[in-house]
């Protein structure tokens, strides 16, 4: 805490925080752009039951993601039942995660700082799952305390291992409580540790940390077995629920193993703006660097490294234990590295924008991405937004403060441009007509399609006494003559 306050010191930086806060509640506020129809509302359910005292550990795998139902729940207590209980804990996360990466930057300059909240804060997808009732943030959240607890540990508290080691089983524990793909980290921390096994460095905090991992371990599964009567329900329950889908890699034709693995999850970077920091990234990537890549006890080396075996953990690690299966290919899944990239983004961008920086691989990247991704049929015009800047900041070599402005401003189109799409689907008026069919003493049906069916669900506090919701298969299954009302409803969205 002490090392965040010493930053926010920096009225730059504090503001940059305080502002990028308030984007995120008026983007809640009056640009919510709705639920998705199923994990979200299932999360949503799952809390609820845990104030009106239904809550099981033995029917759903999803109530075991308890850094996700509990905070909400915890919210429907204070706040009521409604939509900003539901956003209010994913925003805090997501303020913290940007908070976060400002540890691996206390020893730059205030305009690193601000370009790698900067960098978060106008990534799409980061943006748009700001508030939104899902586990992923919750995991971003936890692999970037579990590496700041690494990083501030070697390079500012080597004195201090049991505590450090403390907050880094804390942070895994959290991650596991969220999802489990929090086994992505695994590399990540494993490529620091075993280089300092093998330099002979940080040994007690490293013992330190297995046993707090462990002994926060034991614990859960003492206590799952206790509730339960199996150490193992949460993971039965995971296979019970496993069904046959588009990531199944482990039955698939070994074609699709091999394309996930060598260029769909690139060309899907391109396509949701993420590859934007991989590029400032990359231009830093000197033979020098290169070479030291592995020298942990370098702040740059350790932040290069850290991003270098995120990007290729979440390309190659396998998330089960008995078959090779990549992780499925969907944006949210990977919103861990959004934060870490920004950090080495960061770093890349005030490279370039420094006085007499001629580094002309930037432009070149982008100009061939922008192409790559018009010719694909993706949203290209950032990539060449960011290649003309790029090269008119080296062709006219304007002051470090323009540059920086140049860029905040092309990037700020991200969440400006998400807000008025979210405002153009009219997610608040939809909202208001459920309410007007929903809001009666009436028992009443309605008929719809699948996502629309759980939204109605959520929004009537699964209030299945008085309001039954169909989907369009189920008509013949209803008896018209048990319901006062019935409605068929529709959303353009869903």
């Amino acid at each position: 805490m002490k090392q965040l306050i010493d930053i926010f010191k920096k009225r730059p930086i504090l503001f940059t925080i305080i502002a990028a806060f308030a984007l995120l509640l008026i983007n809640h506020i009056f640009f919510f752009s709705g639920y998705f129809g199923f994990d979200d509302v299932l999360y949503s359910q799952l809390s609820l039951d845990i104030i009106r005292g239904d809550f099981s550990l033995i029917k759903d795998p999803f109530a075991y993601r308890w850094t996700t139902i509990f905070p909400t729940a915890l919210a429907y207590l204070i706040f009521g039942i409604n939509d900003f209980s539901r956003a209010i804990f994913p925003i805090i996360a997501s303020i913290l995660i940007l908070t976060s990466t400002l540890i691996f930057l206390k020893h730059k300059n205030t305009s690193t700082n601000i370009l790698s909240i900067l960098l978060i804060i106008t990534s799409f997808w980061f943006f748009y799952y700001s508030d939104k009732i899902m586990a992923d943030v919750y995991v971003a959240l936890s692999f970037i305390s579990s590496i700041s607890s690494i990083y501030y540990y070697k390079f500012y508290k080597p004195e201090q291992p049991i505590k450090y080691a403390i907050l880094l089983g804390l942070s895994l524990f959290f991650g596991f409580m969220s999802k489990g793909t929090i086994i992505l980290i695994i590399p990540i921390i494993g490529i620091v540790f075993i280089n300092d096994i093998i330099k002979k460095e940080n040994t007690k905090f490293w013992l330190s940390s297995i046993i707090a991992s462990f002994s926060f371990l034991i614990i859960y599964f003492l206590s799952i077995e206790l509730i339960t009567g199996s150490y193992l329900t949460r993971f039965n329950l995971i296979e019970a629920n496993s069904y046959f889908n588009q990531c199944s890699y482990n039955q698939l034709p070994i074609i699709n193993t091999y394309k996930r693995i060598s260029f769909e999850l690139i060309l899907n970077f391109i396509e949701t703006g993420l590859f934007i920091p991989i590029i400032f990234g990359l231009s830093l990537l000197t033979k020098q660097r290169i070479k030291n890549i592995f020298n942990t006890s370098s702040k740059a080396s350790f932040i290069f490294l850290i991003s270098i075996t995120a990007l290729l953990s979440a390309n190659f690690m396998t998330i089960s234990a008995t078959a090779y299966i990549p992780m499925c290919i969907d944006i949210r899944h990977y919103l861990f590295l959004v934060a870490i990239l920004a950090i080495s983004g960061a770093y890349g961008i005030n490279s370039f924008i420094s006085e007499n920086n001629i580094n002309i691989s930037v432009p070149i990247l982008f100009t061939i991405t922008s192409v790559l991704a018009a010719f694909l049929g993706y949203n290209y015009y950032l990539y060449f937004l960011l290649g003309l800047a790029t090269t008119v900041i080296i062709i006219l070599k304007p002051s470090k403060k323009v540059s920086l402005i140049l860029f905040s401003i092309i990037m700020l189109t991200v969440p400006f441009k998400t807000m008025i799409n979210s405002y153009t689907a009219k997610w608040n008026e939809h909202k208001i007509q459920i309410n007007k069919i929903i809001d009666t003493n009436n028992k009443i049906a309605i008929i719809t399609n699948d996502a629309e069916k759980q939204i109605i669900n959520l929004y009537s506090n699964f209030d299945t006494t008085r309001i039954n919701t169909f989907n369009f298969s189920e008509i013949d299954k209803i008896q018209y003559s048990n319901y006062n009302k019935v409605y068929w409803f529709s959303y353009w969205l869903t």
